[in-house]
């Protein structure tokens, strides 16, 4: 197993910091872990990353569906995340692709209802050993009107769809434990393998960072 992220400068700064707090837990959690970062052809690489994979592109979330392409079992993961525990054991169960449910995930005021029906299943953490899944998620993407290419979800509702309609095998594991999004900043998350700081979550994780450093947040 490989451990693959996607990182550009097209992101904002805070992206960089965030990749490399991901990258130390997870090397922290599985020593040893080979660890890939994706990205187009002219951003800067992750000085902490065993290497980087170009490709040509400027759209980011296609990018993300054709890096995700790759061959071989691959864990994917977000930049807004913590690794805490060795997850490897997951690739024991047969699976095309992997992904957890958004189960007890959503803070209020966040998208629920219709966004919820159209992807229930949170992308953050992806445990991967089927290119051709993310291949026919990159025609699906292909399919849909530009307005729609250049939204943020896209690649998300393309992965959703995917999974909803294709004969892939998939196993959906609890969001719980293998991509837990905390309702509150000080919330016991010690009970999860990878926590999920994604949206205004962000700013809890840099948080960490200063109390690390022991600098004011």
């Amino acid at each position: 197993m490989k451990i693959g992220f996607f990182l550009s400068e097209g992101k904002s700064s805070t992206s960089y910091v965030l990749a490399d707090m991901m990258v130390r837990s997870a090397r922290k959690a599985m020593p040893g872990i080979e660890i890939v970062q994706f990205s187009d052809e002219h951003s800067s690489r992750l000085y902490s990353v065993d290497s980087i994979v170009r490709k040509e592109g400027k759209n980011i979330m296609r990018l993300r569906l054709e890096h995700y392409a790759a061959p071989g079992e691959w864990l994917f993961l977000d930049t807004d995340l913590l690794v805490q525990a060795d997850v490897a054991h997951v690739f024991g169960n047969e699976f095309d692709i992997a992904v957890s449910d958004r189960e007890g995930s959503m803070l209020p005021g966040e998208m629920g209802g219709e966004f919820m029906r159209r992807m229930p299943f949170n992308l953050g953490a992806v445990f991967s050993r089927k290119p051709e899944f993310w291949q026919e998620a990159l025609k699906r993407f292909d399919s849909y009107p530009d307005n729609l290419k250049d939204e943020i979800i896209s690649d998300q509702l393309a992965v959703n769809e995917t999974i909803k309609e294709s004969a892939f095998k998939i196993m959906v594991l609890p969001g719980a434990r293998y991509n837990l999004s905390p309702r509150e900043e000080h919330q016991d998350v010690s009970g999860s393998a990878i926590v999920h700081f994604k949206g205004a979550r962000k700013y809890w994780m840099l948080r960490s960072l200063y109390n690390e450093l022991g600098l004011a947040a």
